[in-house]
């Protein structure tokens, strides 16, 4: 199954001290490349993929990520991840949209101080979280089950809902 598992990051690279080469044998580590021939795919992905120009590089381009995503050596999965911002009295999106099974990184980002977004609940998954003005607060889940579930203010003023498919 691992091998089957992509991720392609909205802000590449996966970690912001990784090179393109260092992130390229993360990946290969984490398909289960085996260890002998790890650094020799990552030298013939890069070969491939024409980046050996940037292959030391700490931040590359969506250009450069898509030629990776188009090898099939990074491939895009579900969203992983999704920005949530507090501004002006509610969530932006307030429908988020996951995959059952697939974990979930959800980034408050509070740009308010209204006392009523100071805390997020997601009651049926168990997180109760303060969120500090002007900070970003991640929230991580794997949600188990499809469905649709409600999330708030600390108040029950300001609603959002996850949307948990299949």
């Amino acid at each position: 199954m691992r091998r089957r598992i992509g991720y392609l990051p909205e802000n590449p690279p996966l970690y912001p001290d990784m090179t393109v080469r260092s992130y390229l044998l993360f990946v290969a580590r984490l398909k289960g490349v085996a260890r002998a021939r790890v650094h020799t795919a990552c030298d013939e992905v890069i070969e491939r993929t024409g980046l050996a120009g940037v292959s030391g590089r700490l931040r590359v381009s969506g250009v450069e990520i898509g030629k990776l995503a188009a090898d099939g050596t990074v491939k895009p999965t579900e969203r992983l991840a999704c920005d949530v911002v507090l501004m002006g009295g509610g969530f932006t999106p307030a429908v988020i949209r996951a995959k059952q099974g697939v974990p979930l990184r959800l980034v408050f980002d509070r740009q308010e101080t209204s006392s009523c977004s100071e805390e997020v609940v997601l009651g049926d998954f168990g997180v109760r979280r303060f969120l500090p003005a002007f900070e970003k607060t991640v929230v991580e889940l794997i949600p188990r089950e499809p469905g649709r579930f409600d999330f708030s203010c600390g108040m029950g003023m300001l609603h959002g809902t996850l949307v948990v498919e299949r």
